[in-house]
């Protein structure tokens, strides 16, 4: 049988974690077409299972990965992200499954980041909004970076839908774990992943209550 390395088992444990908090410090959520000042979607307002939704990076910004100095493990000028949920409603948070997670026009071939694993997330209500607390397990690697070699981490998140009728995705120093590489040369505390996307399909999105 074959076994799984510690650096797995561990990034395993941390997603079990990171979902348990996610449970607790976000309702259970709908993606609606329309806002309610009561923050109940209603059926009919909802967003079909199956639904895809699309974004972009936002003009003129980047996708990084740093150091918990600020250093840069990897950026890049494009990305596109898309996502689906099998079904609405229910007690729990909106689980999704990404079919894109990409990135390209990265400053050099040293400050490459590419997708390992899309993974799955959760999208959670963020109380009094029209927002949504988004977790994931996106596996990604720097195939070349400046610090010797691969290096690998599986980012968590949160990232924030800001809802609206011009929707966003935003990371904001997100977590992102150590998985793999040179393990004596690749940052591993500390790394976190920033970008802002825009939603390009379906507009409007608000997060609401279930």
């Amino acid at each position: 049988m074959k076994r799984l390395s510690l650096a797995t088992t561990l990034v395993a444990v941390a997603f079990v974690a990171m979902f348990a908090f996610a449970t607790a410090s976000a309702s259970a959520s709908v993606l609606c077409k329309k806002p309610s000042a009561t923050f109940y979607c209603g059926y009919e307002n909802a967003y079909a299972p199956g639904t895809q939704f699309i974004a972009e990076l936002a003009p003129g910004t980047k996708a990084t990965l740093k150091t918990a100095a600020g250093g840069s493990i990897s950026s890049c000028a494009a990305s596109n992200v898309r996502f689906g949920f099998p079904k609405v409603g229910g007690e729990q948070n909106t689980a999704i499954g990404f079919s894109e997670f990409s990135f390209g026009s990265c400053d050099s071939s040293t400050q490459t980041l590419v997708t390992k694993q899309l993974g799955s997330g959760s999208i959670g209500w963020i109380n009094g909004t029209h927002n949504g607390e988004l977790w994931m397990n996106l596996g990604v690697e720097n195939p070349k970076s400046a610090y010797g070699g691969n290096c690998s981490y599986v980012i968590e998140g949160p990232g924030e839908i800001v809802g609206g009728t011009t929707p966003k995705l935003v990371f904001n120093k997100a977590t992102a774990v150590y998985d793999s590489g040179l393990y004596y040369v690749c940052p591993k505390l500390g790394v976190t992943f920033s970008a802002t996307y825009n939603f390009t399909s379906p507009n409007p999105i608000y997060v609401e209550k279930n």
